[in-house]
């Protein structure tokens, strides 16, 4: 049986503002905490996969880089071109300069990548009264880091797909 994630055991949406993630996190933990339920043997167990699960999403650049790996899960098993045609679409661009150097040997950097979140002043409701930050949208976009490793001898034009939060984005790197 497949081992739930991190979302599912604190029953959130992969889209969640961390917000949310940091609400669910605290009624989780209350939940099945060992000291507020000592009749229950797997309170403990069930309270160390909320904790784990707040450690990665309640983090930026841990959430990134696990997504990012859901998404490969996802896709194991299948051929990169047809996951490029049918079920990779990405929905944001980004490029990254490197030096010759940097291409040669391999690097690890941010990449900051547009993400629309849901505006946290008007909780997404936008459009039933005017908001101020989002105009009446109901959403943000902001920016988030995200970790992408560069393998040595990569060249000017390469693409990588990297995942922040649900969002897949396509990173193209130019050698300057």
């Amino acid at each position: 049986m497949p081992q739930p994630t991190h979302y599912e055991v604190l029953g959130l949406a992969q889209d969640a503002p961390q917000e949310e993630v940091k609400r669910a996190f605290r009624r989780m933990a209350m939940a099945h905490h060992p000291d507020l339920n000592p009749a229950d043997p797997q309170a403990a167990r069930l309270f160390r996969k909320v904790v784990e699960a707040y450690e990665v999403l309640g983090d930026e650049r841990a959430r990134c880089a696990y997504d990012a790996s859901l998404h490969r899960e996802r896709n194991r098993g299948r051929r990169f071109r047809e996951s490029m045609e049918t079920v990779v679409s990405p929905e944001a661009r980004a490029e990254v300069r490197i030096s010759h150097a940097q291409a040669a040997r391999g690097v690890r950097l941010a990449v900051d990548i547009p993400v629309d979140r849901p505006c946290p002043d008007c909780g997404g409701a936008g459009r039933g009264r005017p908001c101020r930050r989002c105009g009446g949208a109901g959403r943000i976009g902001e920016e988030a880091a995200c970790m992408l490793d560069i393998p040595p001898g990569a060249m000017d034009g390469d693409v990588h797909l990297l995942m922040g939060g649900p969002l897949l984005v396509e990173v193209v790197v130019r050698v300057v």
